[in-house]
């Protein structure tokens, strides 16, 4: 969500999916990993 509002970007939803992904134990992809990184 950005400001209240939600939003759809394609880095947000491939966030998101990373966040699923993360909480069913399937391991991350190596540019998965790298949008993680690059947004810590």
């Amino acid at each position: 969500m950005n400001l209240g509002k939600l939003s759809k970007s394609t880095q947000n939803i491939q966030l998101t999916a990373n966040a699923l992904k993360i909480e069913l134990g399937l391991p991350l992809t190596p540019e998965e990993k790298a949008l993680e990184k690059q947004l810590s």
